[in-house]
């Protein structure tokens, strides 16, 4: 994922990386509030919002014991979340699922 976020251009990089030091420095509910992400419906997924110069960039996270894990990165031209992200997403998750088990 750190591949995705690196190949955009340089002034995006850094508001997604400012966006992620935000949410990091705020928490998830305010970050919510503050429209920087947002709860996705159905899942227990969370996509992190970035927009510069019309181009959407999202990053599809979870939340687990305090601690927000980073899953997919990608850009979006509609408003819906790609079924296949969010498939990839959840796949994911279920690894870290398994990974925290252990731990």
């Amino acid at each position: 994922m750190e591949e995705v976020i690196l190949m955009q251009a340089p002034k995006m990089v850094k508001k997604i990386l400012k966006t992620i030091d935000m949410i990091i420095d705020w928490g998830v509910g305010p970050s919510c509030r503050a429209g920087m992400m947002k709860k996705l419906h159905g899942y227990d997924l969370y996509e992190i919002l970035v927009d510069f110069n019309k181009i959407f960039f999202r990053i599809l996270c979870v939340l687990k014991d305090g601690v927000l894990y980073l899953l997919s990165a990608f850009c979006k031209k509609s408003p819906n979340t790609p079924d296949r992200e969010i498939d990839t997403a959840l796949k994911r998750a279920k690894q870290l699922n398994t990974l925290l088990a252990f731990h």
